[in-house]
């Protein structure tokens, strides 16, 4: 019997998994910079060590894009009061933030003769979905499913490491 329920989650996590992979709905973020755009939107860098232009951030998800900065070498990303370098135009936000929490983060692009201004944005982390069902396994873990009445219209899960102080699977 228990092998029955397992490979039944088992579908269903994987039917789940699948809607959230293909779904197309966009949660958007405000939007604040710091810098103004006077170059009509282009980002480069000038004879003062300075990039001029702004920095386009969007948060979706859990991840933080950014238009590109002609000329970068590398992009600056502060959060929690800690500045990570990266060759990306992306960030992923899952280790630095909560569910449900809001954080001020701030990104600029470095550059061989300088570097851009901190572009802002407030981020609201998802939150946990509602209405998950949890099953403690045979091995302590906990599986989870979701009915359907309860899955959020963007089709996006957000599942918590943990549940009652065990690990979900």
């Amino acid at each position: 019997m228990k092998k029955i329920i397992i490979f039944i989650t088992l579908i269903t996590m994987s039917i789940l998994t699948a809607l959230c992979i293909t779904s197309c709905g966009e949660k958007q973020t405000e939007n604040k910079t710091e810098n103004n755009t006077e170059n009509g939107g282009e980002n480069q860098p000038n004879d003062t060590g300075t990039v001029e232009g702004s920095i386009n951030l969007k948060a979706d998800f859990w991840e933080l894009t950014w238009s590109a900065v002609e000329g970068a070498t590398e992009y600056a990303v502060r959060i929690n009061g800690e500045e990570h370098r990266t060759k990306d135009t992306s960030f992923k936000l899952f280790e630095y933030v909560l569910p449900g929490e809001t954080k001020s983060i701030k990104v600029k692009a470095i550059c061989e003769n300088g570097e851009s201004e901190w572009a802002q944005i407030e981020y609201i982390a998802e939150s946990v979905t509602e209405g998950l069902v949890y099953t403690k396994l045979y091995d302590g873990t906990y599986s989870v499913y979701c009915p359907a009445d309860k899955i959020p219209a963007n089709g996006e899960l957000v599942l918590p490491d943990t549940y009652e102080n065990m690990p979900v699977t």
